[in-house]
């Protein structure tokens, strides 16, 4: 990945903040639902509707959800909002 490693948690933080309205990576907080932690993000990112093709990338999971439900769900999540929107290709990268 072009970012990191990140020498702090403050250092991550401001990163991530510069990121939260950006367009193209859209990215987003994966959070487990049952204790409320978050624990990894994902992003969609080479975002083309005219193509009808979208990527999910970006991820990082830390290893409390790794493996997990909730990492699983989310990951079926994002698929299902993009197809709803209609693209037709996914791409996992």
């Amino acid at each position: 990945m072009p970012y990191g490693p990140f020498v702090s948690a403050g250092a991550y933080h401001r990163w991530a903040k510069e990121r939260e309205d950006g367009a193209d990576p859209r990215f987003f907080v994966l959070r487990d639902r049952a204790t409320g932690h978050c624990g990894g993000i994902a992003s969609y990112l080479r975002i083309d509707p005219a193509a009808g093709s979208i990527e999910v990338g970006h991820i990082c999971i830390a290893p409390e959800l790794q493996r997990s439900p909730p990492a699983t769900e989310a990951m079926w999540l994002m698929m299902g909002w993009a197809f709803r929107a209609r693209y037709r290709r996914y791409e996992w990268k």
